[in-house]
């Protein structure tokens, strides 16, 4: 989550707006992505989809301890 949040952050900062700098933006999205993969792959094996995670999960029927975020997490609990 920490890390999606990120990486639109950025991506919002730097492309969305226009402005003289907008050509560096991908220099800039890169280097977030490239930080949020760092930092997530203790955590998540540097995955910042979830089905990327999930899909081989499901596939091999072999489901780490933290299957249970990517199940939980995308509820509604409004």
């Amino acid at each position: 989550m920490f890390m999606i949040a990120e990486l639109v952050f950025v991506v919002f900062m730097l492309a969305a707006e226009k402005h003289k700098a907008t050509f560096l933006a991908p220099l800039g999205i890169g280097i977030a992505l490239f930080m949020a993969e760092m930092a997530g792959v203790y955590y998540t094996g540097g995955n910042l989809n979830p089905v990327r995670s999930l899909g081989p999960d499901l596939v091999l029927h072999t489901f780490d301890t933290y299957v249970w975020i990517y199940c939980i997490l995308p509820l509604d609990l409004n």
